[in-house]
Parts: structure tokens; C-alpha cells; sequence
């Protein structure tokens, strides 16, 4: 008989089980989603990582030829500037400068070794849009390349590419690729254990389908005519402290800079994102699944005290505890389980699309997802034997009552309601104080109230900050300039004579600004296409006095403010400026500073109109080492926008689903719970809207302020988020929210109110006078 007045029990709430059942399938779902594509990525990459020997760190070197580089140069070719020039002339007075720069590096750290890694990027433009190829010589001790299908390239004819860029484009292996002018044949797909992400420069311009990785024989390297780059891979031998151990290296005068690879956004941010999705899959989890366990708690506590006197009965004809408490611990079992196992099937099945998802980003061995017991066990067994521990746990606190004690109906004591009301609202009105009465008399659906609504109301604000943080990042820079073509010139050559009407720039990469790496740009003040900008104001005039204008990335992540003073280090030359302004730039690391000044510095004061770069509005007629075209550039990163708005997406409408569900939930509860206030309400007199602002509307005010105590803690973890990136990979993502957004954010949140509410005010309007007055008078 008792299973059956428990089942009716459960018939009867078939709404309330359906809410539940939605929030245990996200917080399974949530957690087995993560769980099982960062698992999948997880084990695949550290392998290989491991057995392709991935640098522990890399060092920028100075491309240009030092004093001490010449005496290892055959004097036949003393001419040469750079190594890239000296590679064209001379391969073994380059390898010589290479080797002893290598000795040099090992004797200064004798806990390391290293190698040379070399490199060409080649402007490719097989249709509309430009497209960056970057060949890399392969590695034989570390960074060594890894062929994922098919065979490595071995004549001067074959080419083997990322499959993320070949399947973008329908290439195949076997087929043939056209690459500045000759015809190669893909033998097959490779990854680099240095590249987990195809970026080439500080700007965050991340597309597979349009940047790219490539391998080549030695001998096809060597005859590509691009500039070649060169840094150094390494490994360390030995356990030292990484972070100080690069602490100084004034002695060798070709060191621009030494990163550890877990500080390098194209090698290391694959470790913080694959430990912070896991850990968000199974915070969030978590969140929800509290949610969920003490939504039970309370449908089980209500259900037993609904139907304690007939409990107390079967208790005092003899029947034990553990005989009574098991049709409601199968009640439970039969509230959670199902929604546990859809939950797990469906993140499976999601599973494998996420990791796509991470893929489209990444370049990361493929790895297939299988079921694993930890998993299974911790997304379904370990909730599932909580949710029984804590049912247990309210069945024997009631089952402890004496039967004559349970038989009679529960008091409630005047003063509780004013026990546990805050005091804040002690001296409002009467209705005032009865609607907060109601809410606060029970803490627990209070609890799961306030936790789903500040998941719903924090996912959207993070989705409203995601809504154009690429934008910012790169449309609004390349809004406000008008350059459409960047022209580079041959290094050491002068720059082609132009028709059209151009801005003189210098471009120096790997300046050491405080330590950090920057590229300094020297622009004129009266400069046609490239204004700066600080809040919206022009700021270009600011040039013509002495000292720096750096970037709003550069400010983020060094921390550094208008008036400061920072050390510029080129070489061996030094100078310290005043920072003029800060410049409304998130997407690279750069410094704007005179161009008359800068070509000095470089210079020692020998030459005042030097230039190494040209912008333009019309298209460049000369013959340039490197020409960028910007309108390109700029479709490229709308790839990027895409992706974060259709993720913005997706976040609002599972945060409204997730506040919609509670609070529908809660509100439900809470007619339940208040059945018999609601109809002596009706008794007294009160109207349908009355009861329903008692009972019902007050939950809008607590929406509104769990808004506002949302709002800065969001805040302030998402300032977390930006320095954190900034400080570890130099990488500025703008997470802000304008005023327009934190209102369109209040109001979503205040809808999901009034999406959710009317079911349960018309559970009130099914409550007849007539039915009341029978509860009344029973």
C-alpha cells in the first residue's frame, strides 16, 4: 500500500519530476560533455608532446649580425646584414653563426640543449583571399614534426600540410598543390609539437583554413626564396626552477628574449584551456547538480510530511524504519536516474562534436572517445548515491518521531516566520512583510532559487561579453585606420619608389619594453591613414613630442599607466621614455613613437628618415618582400566573431533555460508547500492577484537583486580572466560590458521571470473558493 500512495505521490507531480529531470540532465550532461572530449584530447596530446619532444622553451634572437657573428662568416660574404641574407649567401657561414650562437646560449644555461628552428612565411593567394603558409624545416632532436597520415615529404617536390587546412580546401594526399609558382604533391598530413595553434605574430589572427603549417624537404626549404627566420627550441636536462633560471642574459647580445612554452600562446594555451574546460564542465556540473540534490531533499521532505500521520499509523502496527524509508529511497532512485543516464548519453554523444570544436581551433592529433568507467561512475553512481544518502537522511529524521507525535499535524510556532525573515524588512508593511515571510520561511528552496538564477544571470553576462570581443580586438583598430595594403620592404634595401600616396612607418619587432616583447612602430605625427587613439580621442599629434604611446594590451598586462616611465632595449641600445598615452589597441603588442626618433635610435643618430614599411589606402605597385592586405586580414578574424557570437548564443539560451526551469520549480514548490495559505487567503477574501504578489511576484525583486549581486562578482572575474592571459601569453581578450549590454542583460534576466511564472499562477487560479472552504473548514 505504501509504494502505491508513493507512486500516486509521484503521478500526481508529473510536472515537478519533469523540472527535475531537465536539471539533473544538465548537470550530468555538462560534466560528461567536458569529461569526455578533453579526455580524449587530453592523453593524445601530452603523448605527443612527450614523443615529439615539444621545446620547454624558446629563445628570439636578433635577426640582424653581430660583431662577434662576423667571425664566423667567410669573408667573401662580410657583406651580408641579417642571418635571412647570409642564409641566401653562405648556408655554411650560416650554419657556423648558427652553431656557435648555440654554443655561446648552452655554455651561459649549461641545463639545456638547443636547436635551431627554422622557418618561412609565404604570402599565398590561390583566390580572393590571401592566405599565410609557414614551412618549417623539421627538427632532429626537438619539435620534431609528426605525420598523421600519409608519408613525410622527402624529394623537392612534395609538401605535406595541416588536414585542417587541406579538408578546408578539398585537398587530398596524392593531390597536387600550386606554392610561388611550382607544382608540389601533398604526400601527407603533419602537426608540430610548437604549434598547437597556427599563430604566426602577437595579433590573434587564428584560421585554419587561411593560416596555415606546412613541411618540406630540406632541399625545397632551402630553395623557396622567402625570408627565413630563425629562433631556438629548447629542452631542459635537468629539474630547475623554469621560472628563474633565464633570469639574465646580458652576455649574449643576440638574445632578444627567452619564453617558456607554457607562457606561449602558440604552444602552451592548449594546457590551460584542456585543465580550464574540465574544470568548468565539472564546476558547472556541480552547481547544478547541488541544485538538483537539494530540490529532492525538499520534494521528499514535503511528500513525507504530507503524509506523516499515515506514517506514524504504519509505525505504531510495527513496521520498521528501514521497511518504511525504502518506497521513498526508490522514490528517489526513481527521480534521479533516469535524468543521470539520458544526461550521460546525450554529453557523449556531444562529446565528439566539442572535441571538433576544439580542433577547429587547435592542431592536435586525432583521438576517437570510447566510454570509460571513471566517467560513468562519477557523472551517474556518485550523484546518484548522494541523492540517496541526503533522501535517507530526511526520511530517518521524520522516521524518528514517535507514531502519536507523527499522527498529529505538525505546529507551526508564531514566531518562526519572524525568526528567520531578515530585519531589513521588519519595518515595512504588513503584505510587504508577508511576501518576504514566504520566501525566507524556507531556506533551502530559497538556496536553490539564488543558485539558479546567479548561473542563469552569470552566463549571460559572460555571453554579452563574448559578443564583440573580437571586434574589439581587431575590427575596432582597423575601423579607425584607413589603411587597406602593407607593403615590407627588403631588409637593408631602400623601399620601391610608389605612385600612389603612402605613409612612411618603421616596424621593429622584438623590442624589449620593460623586459617584455613589443613591436615598436614609428609613425610622423601628420600621417595620413593611421591616427591613434586614447577613449575615442585622436591622439595623433602626441607623436611629436618625446616619449612612447603603447597599446591598451601592452597597459593590461604590464600594468603600466600615462606618465609612467619604461625602458626600451634594442640590442645593447637603451633608452628610457615617458608613456604619452595609451593607445585604444587590444590585439598585439606594439609602441608608437616618432618616427624621426626611432629612425635615430636605430640608426645611432646617423639617419632621420628611415623606413621600413609602407600603409596605404590604393593598391602598391612596387616589388615588396611581404604585402599584407588588411581587408583580408579583417575576414579572417570575423571567423573568430562568428564562432564567439554563435557561443554567446548558445550561453544565453542555456542560461534563460537553466533560471527558467528553477525558478518554475521553485515557484511550483512553493504553491505546493503554501497550499493551505493560499486557500485561507481566499477565505479571508483576497483576490487572485493579491495572492499571486504574495506568493509569487516577490521572487521579481530577488531576481532583480541576485542580478546586482551577479554583477560585479562577474565583473571581477572576468578582469581575472583578461590579466591572466595577458600576463601569461601576452594575449588581450576585452571581456567588458558597455551599459547598453548590462541593461539588455537585466532585462533577459527579468524575462526569464515572466516566461516562467504564469504556470504556477495558474496553479493559484485552479485553487476554487470552493475547494479552499472545504480545506478551510477540514
Amino acid at each position: 500500500m505504501l509504494y502505491k500512495s508513493v507512486f500516486r505521490h509521484f503521478k500526481r507531480r508529473r510536472l515537478q519530476v519533469i523540472l527535475l529531470s531537465v536539471i539533473i540532465i544538465l548537470s550530468a550532461f555538462v560534466y560528461v560533455v567536458m569529461a569526455y572530449s578533453v579526455s580524449a584530447l587530453r592523453g593524445p596530446t601530452e603523448q605527443f608532446f612527450e614523443d615529439y619532444r615539444q621545446e620547454h622553451f624558446h629563445v628570439t634572437m636578433a635577426g640582424q649580425l653581430t660583431p662577434d657573428d662576423f667571425v664566423m662568416i667567410d669573408p667573401a660574404y662580410g657583406q651580408a646584414r641579417t642571418l635571412s641574407e647570409l642564409y641566401r649567401l653562405d648556408l655554411e657561414s650560416f650554419d657556423a653563426v648558427i652553431d656557435e650562437r648555440i654554443r655561446l646560449f648552452e655554455d651561459a644555461y649549461p641545463l639545456v640543449e638547443t636547436e635551431a628552428r627554422l622557418y618561412k612565411d609565404i604570402r599565398h593567394q590561390p583566390s580572393d583571399m590571401q592566405q599565410i603558409i609557414r614551412l618549417i624545416k623539421d627538427g632532429n632532436r626537438i619539435n620534431l614534426s609528426y605525420i598523421t597520415a600519409g608519408d613525410k615529404p622527402v624529394t623537392a617536390n612534395d609538401i605535406a600540410l595541416t588536414e585542417a587546412y587541406a579538408t578546408s580546401h578539398g585537398i587530398g594526399i596524392g593531390d597536387d598543390f600550386q606554392l610561388e609558382g611550382k607544382t608540389y604533391t601533398v604526400t601527407g598530413y603533419v602537426l608540430f609539437p610548437d604549434y598547437s595553434l597556427a599563430l604566426f605574430d602577437d595579433g590573434f589572427v587564428l584560421n585554419n583554413s587561411t593560416r596555415t603549417l606546412a613541411l618540406v624537404s630540406d632541399e625545397a626549404f632551402h630553395d623557396l626564396g622567402s625570408d627565413v627566420q630563425v629562433r631556438l627550441g629548447g629542452m631542459f636536462i635537468e629539474d630547475v626552477n623554469r621560472n628563474t633560471y633565464f633570469s639574465s642574459h646580458e652576455g649574449l647580445p643576440f638574445v632578444l628574449q627567452i619564453a617558456l612554452t607554457e607562457n606561449t600562446m602558440r604552444s602552451g594555451a592548449i594546457y590551460d584551456e584542456l585543465a580550464g574546460g574540465e574544470a568548468m564542465g565539472l564546476l558547472l556540473g556541480l552547481i547544478i547538480a547541488s541544485m538538483a540534490v537539494l530540490t529532492v531533499a525538499i520534494m521528499v521532505s514535503r511528500m513525507l510530511h504530507e503524509q506523516r500521520g499515515a506514517i506514524g499509523i504504519l509505525k505504531a502496527l510495527g513496521y520498521r524504519n528501514r521497511e518504511i524509508a525504502i518506497p521513498y529511497i526508490l522514490l528517489v532512485i526513481m527521480l534521479s536516474l533516469p535524468g543521470l543516464v539520458i544526461g550521460y548519453v546525450l554529453g557523449f554523444m556531444a562529446a565528439e562534436p566539442m572535441k571538433r570544436a576544439y580542433q577547429a581551433f587547435y592542431l592536435l592529433p586525432e583521438a576517437p572517445i570510447h566510454h570509460t568507467w571513471q566517467v560513468f561512475l562519477t557523472s551517474i553512481t556518485l550523484p546518484l548515491l548522494v541523492l540517496m544518502v541526503l533522501g535517507y537522511v530526511v526520511i530517518i529524521r521524520l522516521l524518528r518521531e514517535h507514531p502519536v507525535a507523527l499522527m498529529n499535524p505538525p505546529q507551526l510556532r508564531p514566531g518562526r516566520v519572524r525568526h528567520v525573515m531578515p530585519g531589513l524588512f521588519k519595518r515595512f508593511s504588513l503584505l510587504t512583510r508577508l511576501r518576504h515571510a514566504y520566501i525566507w520561511r524556507h531556506p533551502g528552496r530559497l538556496l536553490v532559487f539564488a543558485t539558479g538564477v546567479f548561473v542563469a544571470v552569470y552566463l549571460i553576462l559572460m555571453s554579452m561579453s563574448m559578443m564583440n570581443m573580437f571586434d574589439k580586438v581587431f575590427a575596432d583598430y582597423y575601423n579607425k585606420i584607413d589603411v587597406n595594403y602593407i607593403g615590407y620592404c627588403e631588409p637593408f634595401e631602400a623601399c620601391p619608389l610608389e605612385e600612389t600616396t603612402i605613409d612612411r612607418v618603421i616596424e621593429v619587432p622584438h623590442v624589449l619594453l620593460n623586459g617584455k616583447s613589443v613591436t615598436v612602430v614609428g609613425l610622423d605625427a601628420d600621417n595620413q591613414f593611421h591616427p591613434l587613439y586614447q577613449n575615442g580621442r585622436e591622439i595623433t599629434h602626441l607623436l611629436d613630442e618625446n616619449g612612447i604611446i603603447i597599446t591598451k594590451a601592452i597597459a593590461l598586462e604590464a600594468g603600466i599607466k600615462t606618465g609612467d616611465k619604461v625602458t626600451l632595449s634594442y640590442g645593447q641600445e637603451t633608452m628610457i621614455l615617458d608613456v604619452l598615452a595609451i593607445q585604444d589597441e587590444y590585439g598585439g603588442a606594439k609602441a608608437y613613437m616618432n618616427r624621426t626618433a626611432l629612425s635615430l635610435y636605430l640608426t645611432g643618430g646617423q639617419q632621420t628618415d628611415l623606413y621600413t614599411t609602407v600603409y596605404a589606402k590604393d593598391p602598391l605597385s612596387g616589388d615588396y618582400a611581404m604585402v599584407i592586405l588588411v581587408p583580408d586580414l579583417l575576414a579572417q578574424t570575423r571567423d573568430l566573431q562568428v564562432i564567439a557570437e554563435v557561443a554567446s548564443f548558445i550561453l544565453i539560451v542555456v542560461s534563460m533555460l537553466v533560471g527558467a526551469v528553477v525558478i518554475l520549480l521553485v515557484g511550483m514548490l512553493s504553491i505546493e508547500a503554501y497550499f493551505y495559505d493560499i486557500s485561507l487567503f481566499k477565505v479571508i477574501g483576497y483576490d487572485q492577484a493579491e495572492i499571486q504578489n504574495i506568493f509569487l511576484n516577490s521572487y521579481r525583486l530577488y531576481v532583480v537583486l541576485l542580478f546586482v549581486i551577479t554583477l560585479p562578482i562577474a565583473l571581477l572575474s572576468f578582469e581575472i580572466v583578461v590579466w591572466y592571459l595577458a600576463s601569461q601569453y601576452g594575449m588581450i581578450f576585452p571581456m567588458t560590458l558597455s551599459w547598453i549590454q548590462i541593461v539588455m542583460s537585466l532585462a533577459l534576466t527579468v524575462l526569464i521571470f515572466y516566461v516562467a511564472i504564469p504556470i504556477s499562477k495558474r496553479k493559484i487560479s485552479a485553487l476554487s473558493l470552493q475547494q479552499a472552504l472545504q480545506i478551510y473548514q477540514h
